[in-house]
């Protein structure tokens, strides 16, 4: 498994997606939110298997718990030579809204992208690489954990 940062014109997206599934053969699992529908119709026209998520809080939330569950328990690490990917976990966080949820995200003027991308990919891995599809409501076993 791998991960990958796309970033520029869709058409370079797509370059990136071909050379990325060479390398780690599979499907891409990414974040649908916002201009997801044309990537997702771009790449299965390009015959690149993608699978866009269009991520909600409470899908977010689930993935992000995921995500820490599977590095406290040893099952992913963050590679030490990543620097960014590093510096966006360090930097990520939560706060609870003043309707009381809890959101997770960035902080202001700060990117995320790595730290959704890694946790999309924790997911995937939780579904079974894709051979069960997440709605709300559904019990992955994954239980939530004190945070302080």
């Amino acid at each position: 498994r791998g991960m990958l940062r796309m970033q520029g014109s869709l058409a370079y997206q797509m370059q990136q997606a071909k050379r990325f599934i060479d390398q780690y053969p599979g499907e891409i699992a990414f974040d649908a939110t916002g201009g997801g529908l044309q990537v997702q119709q771009v790449a299965a026209a390009s015959g690149i298997n993608m699978s866009g998520f269009t991520l909600t809080a409470a899908l977010k939330a689930q993935m992000i718990i995921a995500w820490v569950g599977a590095i406290s328990r040893g099952e992913a690490k963050i590679p030490v030579t990543e620097e960014v990917l590093i510096a966006e976990h360090r930097a990520f966080d939560y706060h609870r809204t003043e309707a009381g949820h809890i959101q997770y995200k960035a902080p202001e003027g700060k990117n995320d992208d790595c730290v959704i991308s890694s946790a999309l990919a924790n997911w995937m891995r939780v579904l079974g690489a894709g051979t069960r599809v997440w709605q709300p409501g559904m019990d992955l076993g994954i239980r939530s954990f004190g945070v302080g």
